[in-house]
């Protein structure tokens, strides 16, 4: 959770490339399948709650990955021969409509990706609407 809260604060304070926040991030996704609502005297009944068996692959961008772990109303961590391979996260915002099954690798990728990026262009536009400039940063 650190870690990606680290990896938020970089994109708040545009110090990532664009090529990095918008790398997508393949991940498994539960609907909801009860209309009662996800609350946490019952968070912990995923079975009961998200349709485990129906799942549809939703891309992510780094944004909304991070958000959903420190934003976490649940955090499973999910292990497959005896390894710690995946996690069944979903932010308070997204409780309510989908449990994302997220790989560990992919958590680890875009961590690595972080580490490695060297944004070496920067474009600065003034944007009077929000009275400050608009910055993306490019890898050449």
């Amino acid at each position: 959770m650190f870690a990606l809260f680290s990896v938020r604060v970089l994109i708040e304070r545009h110090k990532l490339s664009q090529e990095v926040l918008t790398k997508p991030y393949v991940v498994d996704a539960h609907p909801k399948k009860v209309s009662k609502p996800v609350t946490w005297l019952n968070s912990h009944r995923v079975e009961e709650l998200y349709d485990l068996s129906a799942k549809s692959s939703r891309s992510l961008n780094p944004l909304f990955l991070c958000n959903q772990v420190i934003h976490s109303y649940i955090l499973i961590p999910v292990q497959e021969k005896q390894q710690f391979s995946h996690i069944l996260v979903c932010s308070d915002y997204e409780r309510n409509r989908y449990l994302y099954f997220v790989p560990v690798s992919s958590i680890l990728d875009l961590l690595r990706t972080v580490a490695s990026d060297y944004a070496s262009r920067m474009e600065c536009h003034f944007n009077p609407k929000k009275q400050d400039y608009d910055i993306r940063q490019y890898k050449i």
